[in-house]
């Protein structure tokens, strides 16, 4: 399915600018700058090499560097009104899209050692965000279960998002903003295919 705009964004957002929690966090993520260099490998022929600071790949990088931080800068804004962190928003987020979850799926995803998402999930079940739950196939297996306190937190947050975006695009013409959905929509399927491949 199609993402909109809001969430192209917010999923290259949660590709490579997760914040730790505590100094023990592990960032299993590459650097921005090196994500770039290897999607710049990929891209169809034609982009201009990354050889001048004036070329697309430069100018792609620079700008989204700072859309990066500019995004990192609202979103602690919006979570400072809610009892979660950067990387619980993300972890709840997976979990909303993709339903339940066992620890070392979801540590797939978010890219964090597995006894790393063991201490995040342990934190959200506390706060009663989720909460662990037997597989109804195999009773062997643990899944990580979002709960409705969780449920509904994460979709404000995605919503006051959303909705900023939405402020900042709102004089942008209709094309324009169709435009900018199709290429980070292509730029987030090269980045999550390098990232589960390389």
């Amino acid at each position: 399915m199609k993402k909109s705009v809001s969430e192209s964004v917010c999923w290259l957002f949660c590709l490579f600018s997760m914040e730790s929690e505590s100094n023990n966090y592990e960032y299993l993520i590459s650097p921005f700058n090196v994500m770039i260099q290897r999607v710049s490998n990929v891209m169809e022929e034609g982009v201009v090499s990354m050889g001048s600071e004036d070329s697309p790949i430069a100018r792609i990088e620079r700008n989204m560097r700072y859309i990066n931080g500019i995004i990192k800068h609202k979103g602690r804004e919006i979570l400072k009104n809610y009892s979660i962190t950067t990387p619980q928003f993300i972890a709840l987020q997976w979990l909303l899209e993709d339903g339940d979850l066992t620890i070392g799926e979801l540590s797939h995803k978010i890219n964090l050692a597995f006894s790393t998402t063991t201490d995040l999930v342990d934190r959200m079940e506390k706060n009663k965000l989720v909460e662990r739950t037997r597989d109804t196939k195999d009773r062997r297996v643990v899944r990580i279960h979002l709960l409705p306190v969780g449920k509904k937190i994460i979709r404000e947050v995605i919503e006051k998002r959303q909705a900023y975006l939405s402020q900042v695009l709102n004089d942008v013409p209709g094309n324009k903003v169709d435009m900018l959905d199709d290429v980070l929509e292509l730029l987030l399927e090269k980045m999550q295919w390098d990232h589960e491949n390389n």
